[in-house]
C-alpha cells in the first residue's frame, strides 16, 4: 500500500481574539485559544483521520510545547520516527490577533525551528520512501532544503505553496512536481495570468502542464476548483457554506485530495472528494476537524451540489 511523506513543520497555534476593538499599547480582554497547527502536519493529521498510512517528517524541541506537540502528533497515528527532536531549540509558534470581528489583525511566525533540518537528516528519510508512495513538501522549509528534496525525491511530490511570498521559492521549479495546488494569487505569480473566465482558466491549466506539472488544481474561493490532468481540464463548483474557521481548509483539501489520488480515484472524483473535506474543516471551529472520516466526506459531498464543467 502506498504511503504519504510530509516533510513540514509544526506550530503551537496561540490565536487571542478581542471582546471589542483593539486598542495598542494596552492589555486588551478577549479569549486566549492554544492548538497544534503548521502546514504540514495539518496535511499530515488530515491524511491521517483519512485513513492513510502518513510518515510526518518535522523538527521538534524539547521544550514543553515541543513535547506535547510531538505526543499528539503520535496520538493521531502520524508516524514520527524520521523526525528529529532539538535539544535547548524553541517550538514553532504561530501567535495571531483577532479584532472584535474576528478578522486577523496582526500575527508573528516563529519557526526558525526548521532551521535545524539538515541534509542528513534529509536524506534518511528520503531514503525510505518508495516509488509508489507520495512526497509532501511544506514552503514553510528554507529554500535550500526544497532544492534538496526535490533533486533527490524518487516519489511524485505534491506542494501547497501556502502564500505569494513563499511561492517564490518554487517558482523555477514548478515541473518537479506532480501535484501543485496553488489558490489563484498563487497562481498568478507562477502563470502571470489572473483567472477571470474559462479562456484564462483554460490558459492557466495549459500553462502549468507545458511546464511540466502533472496535476494542477487552483482553488479560486467562492468560484470553485479548477484542475488538469493530460487527459481533462475541468471546473468544479458548489454551493456557498457558511465558514466558522477558514484556517486549515487548504490544507484539509490536498490531504483529500492525495488520499483519493492514492486510491485510484478519477481527476473529478478527488476534486470532489477535497472539496467535502475542505467543507468538514471550514464549518468547524478547529483547524484540523476531530471528526473528519472519509464516511463524513462521503456524506458532505452529497449536501453540496457539487457541478462540474469540462473546460
Amino acid at each position: 500500500m502506498s504511503r504519504v511523506f510530509i516533510i513540514g513543520g509544526a506550530n503551537i497555534d496561540i490565536c487571542g481574539a478581542s471582546h471589542e476593538k483593539l486598542r495598542a499599547f494596552d492589555s486588551n480582554p478577549g479569549v486566549i485559544t492554544t492548538s497544534f497547527g503548521g502546514v504540514g502536519r495539518n496535511i499530515a493529521e488530515n491524511c491521517c483521520r483519512l485513513g492513510q498510512e502518513v510518515y510526518f517528517v518535522t523538527v521538534f524541541a524539547d521544550d514543553l510545547y515541543g513535547k506535547q506537540l510531538k505526543a499528539y502528533c503520535e496520538e493521531v497515528g502520524l508516524n514520527c520516527s524520521l523526525s528529529k527532536v532539538v535539544h535547548g531549540a524553541r517550538s514553532s509558534i504561530y501567535l495571531a490577533i483577532l479584532n472584535e470581528n474576528n478578522d486577523m489583525q496582526l500575527a508573528m511566525s516563529d519557526m526558525d525551528i526548521l532551521k535545524n533540518m539538515d541534509t542528513n537528516m534529509l536524506m534518511h528519510a528520503l531514503s525510505q520512501v518508495k516509488e509508489d508512495d507520495l512526497l509532501v513538501i511544506d514552503t514553510n522549509l528554507e529554500k535550500k532544503y526544497i532544492d534538496f528534496i526535490l533533486a533527490n525525491a524518487n516519489a511524485p511530490v505534491a506542494i501547497d505553496p501556502i502564500s505569494t511570498l513563499k511561492a517564490d521559492k518554487i517558482k523555477d521549479e514548478l515541473g518537479r512536481f506532480t501535484i501543485l495546488k496553488p489558490n489563484v494569487y498563487e497562481s498568478k505569480v507562477f502563470t502571470g495570468i489572473e483567472i477571470v473566465d474559462k479562456e484564462t482558466a483554460i490558459a492557466t491549466l495549459d500553462a502549468y502542464l507545458k511546464m511540466g506539472v502533472k496535476e494542477p488544481i487552483i482553488s479560486m474561493g467562492e468560484r470553485g476548483v479548477i484542475a488538469a490532468n493530460k487527459d481533462e481540464k475541468i471546473w468544479v463548483s458548489h454551493k456557498m457554506v457558511e465558514v466558522t474557521n477558514a484556517t486549515g481548509g487548504g490544507d484539509a483539501f490536498l490531504a483529500a485530495y492525495l488520499v483519493a489520488r492514492l486510491k485510484n480515484k478519477s481527476l473529478y472524483e478527488a476534486v470532489e472528494f477535497a472539496i467535502a473535506s475542505a467543507v468538514c474543516t471550514v464549518t468547524c471551529i478547529e483547524t484540523v476537524n476531530p471528526d473528519l472520516c472519509v464516511k463524513l466526506v462521503e456524506e458532505k459531498i452529497q449536501e453540496l451540489d457539487i457541478e462540474r464543467e469540462s473546460l
